[in-house]
């Protein structure tokens, strides 16, 4: 077998050589939201705020495919720690692995909320927290970012139900303080005691 070797002209359509490619002023392209990301990422780019609301909402409204009874929103992907879903083609372009429900609140925009929960230099922590109380969770109303210490003492309302007696409704939570919201929690009706 011969090899043919060919002369190459240096011109307008001339491949660019390594030291070109490093000076060039070109931005780099946004990453890709397909599950075949690049593979040289750069290292520092592993951050949530390189997330925009757009690219949250397409990867929300991606793996969005179930709506349960409470109106929670479900991925039919198998959940990590506490049934959190996280998403991997974003750790490929990125770096990072959000999970569903933090994409769901930057989808919303509501970033910068989100940011807080990342700094655990300070005293107070932030959470994501369920108002729901299901980890697998990703509607955006079904979501708030408040202290670790509020996101712990909802845990108190979970499996409690709404009672519900003819026009009167009674809702056992107490964690709607000063801008704060009720947990979601799943209805049960009961019927007035006949009268014999």
């Amino acid at each position: 077998m011969r090899t043919c070797i060919l002369p190459v002209e240096h011109g307008q359509d001339a491949v660019a050589t390594s030291a070109d490619r490093d000076a060039s002023t070109e931005p780099t392209p946004a990453p890709d939201l397909d599950d075949e990301a690049t593979e040289d990422t750069d290292p520092t780019a592993g951050k949530l705020d390189q997330i925009t609301p757009i690219m949250a909402q397409k990867l929300v409204d991606r793996y969005r495919a179930i709506t349960t009874d409470l109106g929670c929103w479900e991925s039919d992907l198998k959940g990590r720690r506490l049934g959190y879903v996280h998403v991997s083609s974003l750790y490929r372009s990125l770096g990072v692995s959000p999970s569903l429900h933090q994409l769901a609140v930057i989808a919303t925009n509501r970033g910068d909320e989100l940011m807080m929960t990342m700094d655990r230099s300070g005293r107070s922590r932030f959470d994501v927290s369920h108002l729901c109380h299901n980890g697998k969770c990703f509607n955006p109303k079904h979501l708030i970012v408040e202290s670790s210490t509020n996101n712990l003492r909802r845990r108190s309302c979970n499996g409690h139900k709404v009672i519900t007696y003819g026009n009167f409704t009674y809702h056992p939570c107490p964690h709607d303080e000063v801008d704060k919201m009720k947990c979601i929690l799943p209805f049960a009706a009961r019927r007035w005691p006949s009268r014999k």
